[in-house]
């Protein structure tokens, strides 16, 4: 595996010299990336109503990781995560 040093804003907001794999693409994780195409273009609640909790929260994580590195990247200290993105946290299941 090849290791390269990029300079990245953290998804903790910091500035920071981080070791990047090959499945890095300018400081932004491939899969976390991928994750939120889907939850952008997908029907998040269809896909993830068939995934396991666990499966969801990893799927979510990786959403609100990918979020928040878009955010910082434009300057937006405060972002918070996607609305609705953990659907099944929602106290009231009739509403998602």
């Amino acid at each position: 595996m090849s290791l390269t040093t990029v300079n990245l804003i953290c998804v903790c907001g910091a500035k920071a010299s981080h070791q990047c794999s090959t499945t890095s693409w300018a400081g932004l994780n491939v899969a976390d990336a991928a994750w939120h195409s889907v939850w952008l273009y997908g029907d998040w609640h269809a896909i993830t109503r068939e995934m396991t909790p666990a499966e969801r929260n990893h799927a979510a994580d990786a959403v609100a990781r990918y979020s928040r590195q878009l955010a910082l990247a434009d300057g937006n200290l405060t972002h918070t995560e996607p609305k609705n993105l953990r659907w099944w946290l929602d106290p009231e299941p009739g509403r998602v």
